[in-house]
């Protein structure tokens, strides 16, 4: 006969076996539907470093990105510039070449013109320096 204590401690083993069974099975399925089991620390933490890593890498590239768009843009503002200078030199020409052959009040007309595209010439080219050092700078590696 089997002593009655040590039946006892055969059958919560037996029952504790089962469980254990039981408990398997139902984390198993579990994981099989797709449900998350928990993480470590160590583990999020990481998968936290490298989202962060991702996202500054995309922040860099888009930043180049940017950078060279604003470039282009600069010299698409620098290429305006320098049209409108070549065509306030050809009427500066224009203006001087008629002030020899007009009278008296439209040379003072030609002559107040000619220094106003004098003006607008000298404001250009501070534009158009001031393009060019901003183009170069975004260009620097």
């Amino acid at each position: 006969m089997i002593n009655p204590a040590v039946a006892l401690v055969v059958e919560y083993v037996k029952n504790g076996s089962a469980m254990l069974t039981g408990g398997g099975a139902v984390i198993a399925a579990y994981v099989a539907w797709g449900g998350p089991l928990p993480a470590t620390q160590t583990f999020v933490e990481g998968k936290i470093t490298a989202v962060q890593k991702s996202i500054d890498d995309s922040n860099a590239s888009t930043a180049k990105r940017i950078e060279g768009l604003t470039a282009t843009t600069l010299d698409l503002q620098l290429s305006s510039v320098v049209q409108q200078k070549a065509r306030l030199r050809y009427e500066s020409r224009a203006t001087a070449s008629l002030i020899a052959k007009a009278d008296v009040a439209s040379r003072a007309t030609l002559d107040r013109r000619s220094a106003e595209i004098n003006d607008e010439l000298s404001v250009l080219d501070a534009e158009a320096t001031s393009l060019r050092s901003r183009i170069e700078k975004l260009r620097q590696p």
